[in-house]
Order: structure tokens, then C-alpha cells, then sequence
């Protein structure tokens, strides 16, 4: 069965069981929603990155950190000048060799760089997951070392890091980071909600269960959770980073980081949401700006 014929029978089912149970087809997708289903297809270029990173995380000294029922991968490259640690945190359907790029350009400063797999990713446990689990799991890593000079985040990445960052929820403080690099990030998560529900068929009663079901996991409202508001909380320097011609998530996402004080909006020209990761300015930029 081809990936668009089984896309299409999914939509319709989704289409017409909204019609009949909203509810039920609402918390379907969600469940749906939090799974990381593998990419159907990389290009060439992309198996070639995946590959040289994958060689990478050979030279990586490997530890697995527990939080509930999942474990979570992680990869240490320690540098012996040690001015700090930097975590590279990925996005959906990724893992950490995609990120592996970054890792030379950063020791080169002198930094200690840390990364590891999201649940339900790589070489972590579990099949499902979603921003709060992912979110978690990052203080859990943080939480190993000392001191964190930086986190550089790519793609879904970044509203994670700004949920582990500002606090989860009441009652959940985040950590400290010094300085903060975004690469390629959403700013809204409405941008994917509404995407996903569109993609599905969903009707507007089920697309409203769908998310009151994602409201409830954040506890906070939708039209709340954008990287603008909580970045603006944690109040550190910024350095975002985002191609032009990215087809995945707009290049209007990254301007709307670029309002934040204390930011650096840095717009690349005919770079798609993948390349961005192994362009040599964007290793150098974000290694200069760590240093800085």
C-alpha cells in the first residue's frame, strides 16, 4: 500500500468518523499526533548527512538517563578547555546525528557539547511521546551537568527548549542556560495543530477536542504556547537562524523571533529546513555567538 493511497484512507476515515463522534475522533488524532512516524522518504543528500552523523556519534561518550518509565539516549563530547556545555537538541522524527554538524564548530570554542535522542527517537525508549515528555527530558539531561553555557535547538526543538527552560508548569522550575541558538524553529503551535487536523479531515467540533486534549497536556491555551512568549520569559541572548526557501516550517516563524529583545535574527538565502544543519556559516555563526 503506497504511503499517499494509505494517507488518503486515513483522511477519509478521519473525515467521516468526525462527523459521526467528534470526541473519539479528536482524541484519535491526538494519539496520532504524539507519535513520531519515520520520515517515508530522505533524499540523497539527506542519507549522506544521516550517515556522516551516525559516524559521528561513534566518537561520542554514550550514557542513557532514566525519567518515569522511558530512558533516554545521550551522547558527551568533553572537551578538555571545558568553558561550558552545550546541548544540541533536535526536532521531530530527527535524533541527534542529524545535529552532529554543529559539534566541531562548537569544540572548536573551547565548549563541552552534549545531545541526546528524544523519547520515542533514536536510540531512546518508548513510541510515543510529545512536547511535555520531550521538554522533560531535557531538564533530565541538563540536570547532569553543571554548568550550561548554551542550548542550540533545531525545528521542533526550539519550543521544547522553551518549555524546559521557562518551566513546564507551575510548580516545575526550568534551568539556567546562558545563551540560546534556534535553527529553523515554529514559532506557534497552532502552525501544527491546525496543519494536522487539516491534513486528517478533521470537522471543526473534532479539530476543537483535538486540541483542548493538546491545551490540557501544556496547561495553557493554545493561542498562549509561541515561542515568542516563552522566550521572552527566560530572557537570555538569542541567535535564530532560518532559510528562506524552508517548506516546513515558514521563514515568518523565525522574523517573529527576531522582535524578541536581545535577539539576533539572522535570514539565510535559498536554504531549505534541513540544509540549514550542515552549512558551514550556521556552525560558525552559532560557535562565534556561544564564544562571544
Amino acid at each position: 500500500m503506497s504511503a499517499t493511497f494509505s494517507s488518503q484512507l486515513m483522511r477519509s476515515l478521519f473525515s467521516a468518523g468526525s462527523l459521526i463522534a467528534p470526541g473519539l475522533a479528536g482524541n484519535l488524532a491526538f494519539r496520532l499526533f504524539s507519535k513520531p512516524w519515520p520520515v517515508q522518504a530522505l533524499s540523497a543528500h539527506e542519507r549522506e548527512v544521516a550517515l556522516i552523523g551516525t559516524q559521528k556519534l561513534a566518537e561520542a561518550n554514550r550514557f542513557r538517563v532514566s525519567y518515569g518509565t522511558s530512558e533516554v539516549q545521550g551522547y558527551h563530547f568533553p572537551h578538555k578547555a571545558h568553558k561550558g556545555t552545550i546541548i544540541l537538541v533536535h526536532g521531530w522524527t530527527s535524533n541527534a546525528s542529524h545535529l552532529m554538524g554543529l559539534v566541531a564548530p562548537l569544540m572548536e570554542q573551547g565548549f563541552s557539547v552534549v545531545s541526546f535522542d528524544f523519547p520515542a527517537h533514536g536510540q531512546s525508549s518508548g513510541r510515543t511521546t510529545n512536547i511535555v515528555e520531550c521538554a522533560k527530558a531535557l531538564q533530565c539531561v541538563a540536570s547532569l551537568f553543571a554548568e550550561i553555557h548554551g542550548i542550540v535547538a533545531h525545528s521542533f526543538g526550539g519550543p521544547v527548549t522553551g518549555l524546559a527552560l521557562a518551566g513546564i508548569s507551575a510548580g516545575k522550575p526550568g534551568f539556567e542556560a546562558g545563551r540560546i541558538a534556534l535553527i529553523a524553529c515554529p514559532n506557534e503551535a497552532a502552525y501544527f495543530t491546525r496543519g494536522f487536523g487539516d491534513a486528517l479531515g478533521l470537522t471543526s467540533r473534532a479539530q476543537t477536542d483535538f486540541e483542548a486534549e493538546f491545551e490540557a497536556l501544556c496547561e495553557c491555551p493554545l493561542e498562549s504556547f509561541t515561542g515568542s512568549h516563552y522566550f521572552s520569559r527566560i530572557d537570555r541572548p538569542m541567535l535564530v537562524l532560518h532559510g528562506d526557501n524552508d517548506c516546513e516550517i515558514p521563514h515568518a516563524h523565525g522574523l517573529r523571533y527576531g522582535e524578541l529583545e536581545r535577539c539576533d535574527f539572522v535570514s539565510l538565502k535559498d536554504i531549505g529546513h534541513r540544509d540549514i544543519l550542515i552549512l558551514p556559516e550556521v556552525g560558525e555563526r552559532i560557535g562565534q555567538f556561544m564564544a562571544a
